[in-house]
């Protein structure tokens, strides 16, 4: 933090910054407000999603989804923009970290920043991206039941802190370091596309455009939040039929 200061604001000189002093309990606060919108804007962008006319009047599909979104032995298909399986039911992992509910909740950050994503390519932004996905997580964690149960306000089980959620973002970060230039450059288009306002939203209450199907037995067993699988977006086969499909298309980028 000192160091960071430092560059920012190199007036302040020799400058000691210690825990309980007034310039780290301030910092402090912020990073610990920048936190909690990240996690409310995934919050709501997840609220969204679910009561859309995908999941409108049902809960046990909700709950299907939510529990195949977030499974493990699946490797987390929610990172993904698109999960389809071929003809010969084969299945393919598109778009990492791509997912819309993922690039809405990082769209605050740059949005949050002020700064512009093409000041972001040289140095992307690794610490947000964990952040917004362990965020989506979170949220989604909330509607397990296939319906809205979130935590108690005021406990500590409410609380999107370090202590609850930092192995969680640490995991995360350990596939997204390994992040290509090539899968960067999608995820920072798409976040400044929705950043922007550019992206139709289609999970309003009355839409039924966003009805993608998908199979969870369909989904081959693969690592962990620390390892993605993902395939080449281009020449896809002609016959294939959508998992899981992010932004309510049919295959196509």
């Amino acid at each position: 933090m000192q160091d960071l200061a430092h560059s920012i604001w190199p007036e302040l000189g020799g400058l000691t910054i210690l825990p309980r002093q007034p310039f780290y309990e301030l910092a402090k606060q912020k990073l610990s407000d920048y936190r909690n919108s990240v996690a409310s804007e995934a919050v709501n962008a997840v609220n969204k999603f679910m009561r859309s006319a995908r999941f409108k009047h049902f809960p046990a599909e909700r709950a299907k989804w939510v529990a195949w979104a977030l499974s493990e032995e699946h490797g987390f298909p929610f990172r993904y923009e698109k999960v389809l399986t071929t003809h010969t039911d084969t299945t393919r992992k598109i778009g990492a970290y791509r997912h819309k509910l993922v690039v809405k909740t990082l769209a605050y950050h740059v949005k949050r920043v002020q700064k512009p994503v093409d000041q972001m390519r040289e140095h992307p932004p690794h610490n947000a991206l964990a952040l917004a996905v362990t965020a989506v997580e979170r949220a989604l964690k909330m509607w397990e039941s296939g319906e809205f149960i979130p935590p108690k306000s005021r406990t500590e089980e409410n609380k999107f802190s370090d202590r609850l959620w930092g192995r969680t973002a640490n995991q995360y970060m350990g596939s997204i370091v390994s992040l290509s230039e090539e899968q960067w450059e999608g995820i920072l288009q798409l976040t400044e596309q929705h950043a922007r306002g550019l992206v139709p939203d289609c999970d309003d209450d009355g839409s039924d455009t966003d009805t993608g199907d998908y199979d969870p037995s369909a989904i081959p067993t693969s690592g962990g939040r620390a390892t993605i699988e993902e395939d080449c977006e281009f020449d896809e086969p002609q016959d294939h039929r959508l998992v899981n499909d992010g932004r309510a298309d049919r295959g196509r980028q």
